[in-house]
């Protein structure tokens, strides 16, 4: 929970108006590599960052884009791969990226982080996160096929009793395994993120 002399309003302002200050400065938000009439977005590629503290702080700043780049980097941000985060760091990135009031929200109802770590190390994330993230365009040369004889594979056909079992059971639960665990993670976050969806006291 935040300072007790600081309401969920004032904590929301507060919030907005120090990331749009810190965004204002960004280098990305001033250079011509941008979601355009002239640079359509699919001849657009953005390299997203691994760690939990970039990842986190590029769905904060995310929401103070412009509208055509930020829904851009949305979209990539939901299919980022998150497979190398803990629980807890992933619930957190899906909270965060439902909406920028969710966001909000989560941060002031956490326990997780202090307002001096949030006006502090979060935002200096989130504007370092604007700052490091590249855009390149995508090389829309066409590949022509090139005409060839025969094989590419000289005689690498391993012998028969060297040949893998055709069905691997041992696979199949360890799949089933991870498929309950993502079960149980989205039940998690949905949960979380309907709270806060429905929470309304804003004082």
């Amino acid at each position: 929970m935040r300072d007790k002399n600081q309401n969920y309003i004032q904590f929301y302002k507060q919030f907005r108006k120090v990331v749009c200050r810190k965004t204002k400065l960004s280098r990305l938000l001033r250079t011509t590599v941008t979601v355009s009439p002239t640079f359509p977005s699919d001849q657009l590629k953005i390299v997203y960052p691994r760690k939990f503290r970039e990842i986190r702080g590029l769905v904060i700043v995310h929401y103070f884009f412009p509208e055509s780049l930020m829904w851009e980097v949305k979209m990539g941000l939901e299919v980022l791969n998150l497979n190398h985060l803990n629980k807890k760091q992933i619930l957190e990135i899906r909270i965060m990226l439902s909406s920028e009031r969710n966001m909000i929200k989560y941060l002031f109802l956490t326990n997780r982080y202090t307002s001096h770590e949030i006006f502090g190390n979060i935002v200096k994330d989130s504007y370092q996160a604007a700052e490091n993230l590249k855009a390149f365009p995508v090389n829309t040369k066409v590949k022509r096929p090139v005409r060839k004889r025969g094989y590419s594979d000289k005689g690498s056909l391993r012998p028969r009793e060297r040949w893998l079992p055709t069905h691997d059971f041992s696979l199949t639960a360890k799949q089933n395994e991870i498929e309950e665990k993502r079960t149980k993670l989205d039940k998690v976050s949905y949960r979380l993120i309907n709270y806060l969806e429905n929470w309304t006291n804003l004082d």
